[in-house]
Protein backbone atom coordinates (compact mmCIF):
# COMPACT_ATOMS: atom_id res chain seq x y z
CA UNK A 1 0.00 0.00 0.00
CA UNK A 2 1.27 3.17 -1.08
CA UNK A 3 1.92 6.40 1.58
CA UNK A 4 -0.28 8.48 -0.65
CA UNK A 5 -3.28 6.40 -1.01
CA UNK A 6 -6.38 6.92 1.05
CA UNK A 7 -7.29 3.31 2.73
CA UNK A 8 -10.54 3.22 3.65
CA UNK A 9 -11.97 0.67 6.29
CA UNK A 10 -15.52 -0.64 6.52
CA UNK A 11 -16.96 -2.90 8.91
CA UNK A 12 -19.65 -4.13 11.12
CA UNK A 13 -17.71 -4.64 14.29
CA UNK A 14 -21.23 -6.13 16.14
CA UNK A 15 -19.67 -4.62 19.14
CA UNK A 16 -17.11 -2.35 20.89
CA UNK A 17 -18.25 -2.92 24.57
CA UNK A 18 -14.92 -5.15 25.11
CA UNK A 19 -11.94 -4.35 25.06
CA UNK A 20 -10.29 -7.14 23.23
CA UNK A 21 -12.53 -5.62 20.30
CA UNK A 22 -11.36 -2.75 20.17
CA UNK A 23 -8.10 -4.00 20.20
CA UNK A 24 -8.36 -6.16 17.19
CA UNK A 25 -9.98 -2.97 15.18
CA UNK A 26 -6.68 -1.08 16.30
CA UNK A 27 -4.36 -3.60 14.80
CA UNK A 28 -6.21 -3.69 11.38
CA UNK A 29 -6.39 0.31 11.66
CA UNK A 30 -2.26 0.04 12.20
CA UNK A 31 -1.70 -2.99 10.20
CA UNK A 32 -3.31 -1.49 6.97
CA UNK A 33 -2.49 2.04 7.62
CA UNK A 34 -6.41 2.79 7.31
CA UNK A 35 -6.81 6.66 7.58
CA UNK A 36 -10.76 7.19 7.20
CA UNK A 37 -12.83 4.21 9.17
CA UNK A 38 -16.58 3.62 9.26
CA UNK A 39 -17.70 0.99 11.99
CA UNK A 40 -21.73 -0.09 12.31
CA UNK A 41 -23.10 -2.55 15.01
CA UNK A 42 -20.93 -0.41 17.84
CA UNK A 43 -23.87 -1.26 20.69
CA UNK A 44 -22.24 1.99 21.86
CA UNK A 45 -24.84 4.80 23.46
CA UNK A 46 -21.91 6.81 23.86
CA UNK A 47 -18.32 7.40 21.48
CA UNK A 48 -15.45 9.70 23.23
CA UNK A 49 -11.67 10.34 22.79
CA UNK A 50 -10.77 7.37 25.06
CA UNK A 51 -13.00 5.04 23.23
CA UNK A 52 -11.52 6.01 20.27
CA UNK A 53 -8.14 6.19 20.85
CA UNK A 54 -8.41 2.31 21.89
CA UNK A 55 -9.94 1.44 19.39
CA UNK A 56 -8.45 3.49 16.07
CA UNK A 57 -5.76 5.58 18.04
CA UNK A 58 -4.92 9.01 18.64
CA UNK A 59 -4.58 10.52 15.58
CA UNK A 60 -7.98 10.10 14.92
CA UNK A 61 -9.08 12.16 18.02
CA UNK A 62 -11.22 15.28 16.98
CA UNK A 63 -11.73 13.91 13.88
CA UNK A 64 -15.05 11.22 14.56
CA UNK A 65 -18.89 11.57 14.70
CA UNK A 66 -20.89 8.70 15.53
CA UNK A 67 -24.55 8.09 15.88
CA UNK A 68 -25.42 6.12 19.06
CA UNK A 69 -27.34 2.78 19.61
CA UNK A 70 -30.49 2.48 20.81
CA UNK A 71 -29.74 0.07 23.70
CA UNK A 72 -27.30 -2.26 22.44
CA UNK A 73 -28.31 -2.48 18.85
CA UNK A 74 -27.04 -0.23 15.85
CA UNK A 75 -24.48 2.55 15.82
CA UNK A 76 -21.74 3.85 13.18
CA UNK A 77 -18.94 5.54 13.70
CA UNK A 78 -17.51 8.04 10.95
CA UNK A 79 -13.59 8.89 11.40
CA UNK A 80 -10.51 10.23 9.52
CA UNK A 81 -6.88 10.65 10.76
CA UNK A 82 -6.86 14.42 11.88
CA UNK A 83 -3.09 14.51 10.39
CA UNK A 84 -4.40 14.02 6.46
CA UNK A 85 -7.95 14.93 6.40
CA UNK A 86 -10.69 17.04 8.09
CA UNK A 87 -14.87 16.30 8.37
CA UNK A 88 -16.73 18.95 7.60
CA UNK A 89 -20.42 19.57 7.28
CA UNK A 90 -21.69 16.39 8.72
CA UNK A 91 -24.91 15.21 9.16
CA UNK A 92 -26.66 12.72 10.74
CA UNK A 93 -29.96 10.57 10.29
CA UNK A 94 -31.58 7.61 12.01
CA UNK A 95 -29.82 5.08 10.09
CA UNK A 96 -26.76 7.01 8.72
CA UNK A 97 -23.69 10.06 8.99
CA UNK A 98 -22.60 11.68 6.10
CA UNK A 99 -19.96 13.74 5.71
CA UNK A 100 -17.44 15.64 3.45
CA UNK A 101 -13.69 15.06 3.51
CA UNK A 102 -11.30 17.23 2.70
CA UNK A 103 -7.71 16.13 2.18
CA UNK A 104 -5.06 18.36 4.19
CA UNK A 105 -2.54 17.75 1.50
CA UNK A 106 -4.47 19.51 -1.75
CA UNK A 107 -7.81 20.46 -0.27
CA UNK A 108 -9.49 17.74 -2.57
CA UNK A 109 -13.37 17.16 -1.50
CA UNK A 110 -15.73 14.07 -1.43
CA UNK A 111 -18.32 12.82 0.53
CA UNK A 112 -18.67 9.95 2.59
CA UNK A 113 -22.33 8.40 4.19
CA UNK A 114 -21.58 5.24 6.90
CA UNK A 115 -25.16 3.40 7.18
CA UNK A 116 -26.24 0.69 9.53
CA UNK A 117 -29.70 -0.43 8.46
CA UNK A 118 -32.04 -2.41 10.83
CA UNK A 119 -32.55 -6.10 11.55
CA UNK A 120 -36.07 -7.10 11.88
CA UNK A 121 -38.30 -7.40 9.12
CA UNK A 122 -40.87 -5.18 10.22
CA UNK A 123 -37.87 -2.55 10.66
CA UNK A 124 -36.51 -3.04 7.14
CA UNK A 125 -40.00 -2.48 5.99
CA UNK A 126 -39.72 1.31 7.95
CA UNK A 127 -36.52 1.30 6.52
CA UNK A 128 -37.59 0.90 3.01
CA UNK A 129 -36.06 2.99 0.81
CA UNK A 130 -38.64 4.70 -1.12
CA UNK A 131 -39.89 5.97 2.79
CA UNK A 132 -36.65 6.57 4.93
CA UNK A 133 -33.28 5.12 3.44
CA UNK A 134 -34.68 6.98 -0.08
CA UNK A 135 -35.91 9.99 1.59
CA UNK A 136 -32.82 10.06 4.45
CA UNK A 137 -30.03 9.74 1.11
CA UNK A 138 -32.42 12.19 -1.23
CA UNK A 139 -32.46 14.73 1.54
CA UNK A 140 -28.63 14.52 1.70
CA UNK A 141 -28.09 14.18 -1.96
CA UNK A 142 -28.00 18.11 -2.57
CA UNK A 143 -24.94 18.58 0.28
CA UNK A 144 -23.08 15.82 -1.59
CA UNK A 145 -20.31 16.44 -3.66
CA UNK A 146 -19.77 14.01 -7.27
CA UNK A 147 -17.82 11.92 -5.44
CA UNK A 148 -19.85 10.12 -3.05
CA UNK A 149 -19.36 6.75 -0.92
CA UNK A 150 -22.34 5.42 0.74
CA UNK A 151 -21.03 2.31 2.37
CA UNK A 152 -21.98 -0.01 5.55
CA UNK A 153 -24.32 -3.00 6.98
CA UNK A 154 -27.88 -2.29 4.98
CA UNK A 155 -29.54 -5.29 6.18
CA UNK A 156 -30.89 -4.89 2.82
CA UNK A 157 -30.22 -7.00 -0.58
CA UNK A 158 -31.05 -5.40 -3.94
CA UNK A 159 -30.28 -8.93 -6.19
CA UNK A 160 -31.40 -12.27 -5.22
CA UNK A 161 -27.85 -13.67 -5.95
CA UNK A 162 -27.09 -12.06 -2.57
CA UNK A 163 -29.10 -14.91 -0.34
CA UNK A 164 -28.27 -18.22 -0.54
CA UNK A 165 -32.16 -19.39 -0.55
CA UNK A 166 -34.56 -18.26 -3.37
CA UNK A 167 -36.92 -16.99 -0.24
CA UNK A 168 -36.43 -13.15 -0.99
CA UNK A 169 -38.71 -10.44 -0.32
CA UNK A 170 -39.03 -8.92 -3.95
CA UNK A 171 -40.74 -6.02 -3.44
CA UNK A 172 -38.52 -4.92 -0.65
CA UNK A 173 -35.49 -6.20 -3.33
CA UNK A 174 -36.85 -3.91 -6.08
CA UNK A 175 -37.68 -0.71 -3.65
CA UNK A 176 -33.96 -1.03 -3.06
CA UNK A 177 -32.98 -1.57 -6.49
CA UNK A 178 -35.23 1.61 -7.94
CA UNK A 179 -33.51 3.89 -4.85
CA UNK A 180 -29.99 3.25 -6.16
CA UNK A 181 -30.97 3.72 -9.55
CA UNK A 182 -32.54 6.85 -8.83
CA UNK A 183 -29.81 8.00 -6.88
CA UNK A 184 -27.26 6.87 -9.51
CA UNK A 185 -25.32 4.98 -7.46
CA UNK A 186 -23.64 1.78 -8.36
CA UNK A 187 -21.94 -0.75 -6.33
CA UNK A 188 -18.32 -0.86 -5.88
CA UNK A 189 -18.05 -4.73 -6.17
CA UNK A 190 -15.64 -6.77 -3.96
CA UNK A 191 -14.17 -10.04 -4.91
CA UNK A 192 -13.45 -13.04 -2.22
CA UNK A 193 -16.54 -14.27 -0.57
CA UNK A 194 -19.85 -14.24 -1.74
CA UNK A 195 -21.81 -14.02 1.33
CA UNK A 196 -20.84 -11.81 4.51
CA UNK A 197 -23.73 -13.08 6.38
CA UNK A 198 -24.77 -16.34 8.37
CA UNK A 199 -27.81 -17.27 10.13
CA UNK A 200 -25.31 -19.82 11.95
CA UNK A 201 -27.71 -22.80 11.96
CA UNK A 202 -27.35 -26.58 10.64
CA UNK A 203 -28.50 -25.42 7.44
CA UNK A 204 -27.36 -21.96 7.61
CA UNK A 205 -29.13 -18.43 5.54
CA UNK A 206 -25.97 -16.33 3.71
CA UNK A 207 -26.67 -13.19 2.46
CA UNK A 208 -24.51 -10.14 1.10
CA UNK A 209 -26.24 -7.37 3.17
CA UNK A 210 -22.90 -5.36 3.57
CA UNK A 211 -22.20 -2.75 0.06
CA UNK A 212 -20.13 -0.07 -0.95
CA UNK A 213 -21.96 2.10 -3.36
CA UNK A 214 -20.59 5.53 -5.20
CA UNK A 215 -22.07 7.65 -7.83
CA UNK A 216 -21.17 7.35 -11.01
CA UNK A 217 -19.65 10.14 -11.89
CA UNK A 218 -17.28 8.94 -9.10
CA UNK A 219 -13.92 7.66 -9.39
CA UNK A 220 -14.34 4.12 -8.46
CA UNK A 221 -11.76 2.57 -5.21
CA UNK A 222 -10.26 -0.62 -6.03
CA UNK A 223 -10.34 -3.36 -3.09
CA UNK A 224 -7.47 -4.32 -1.53
CA UNK A 225 -8.79 -6.66 0.89
CA UNK A 226 -12.04 -8.85 0.37
CA UNK A 227 -13.45 -10.82 3.23
CA UNK A 228 -14.70 -9.61 6.32
CA UNK A 229 -13.66 -5.92 7.19
CA UNK A 230 -13.35 -4.05 4.00
CA UNK A 231 -10.13 -2.00 3.13
CA UNK A 232 -10.83 0.33 -0.20
CA UNK A 233 -7.74 2.07 -1.78
CA UNK A 234 -8.02 5.16 -4.04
Amino acid sequence: MNDDKCIIFNWNVRGLNSVARRDVVRGLVNDHRCSVVCLQETKLACVDDNVIIQTLGQQFVGSYFYLPAQGTRGGVIVACSHDLYTLQSVTTGQYSIAAIITSRADNSQWSITGVYGPQEDQEKIQFRPCLDLYSEMCSLRHQMLPSWIILGDFNLIYRACDKNTDRVNRGMMHRFKSALDNLELKEIHLHGRKYIWSSETDSPTLTKIDHVFCTKEGNEPPAQLYAGPVFLSF
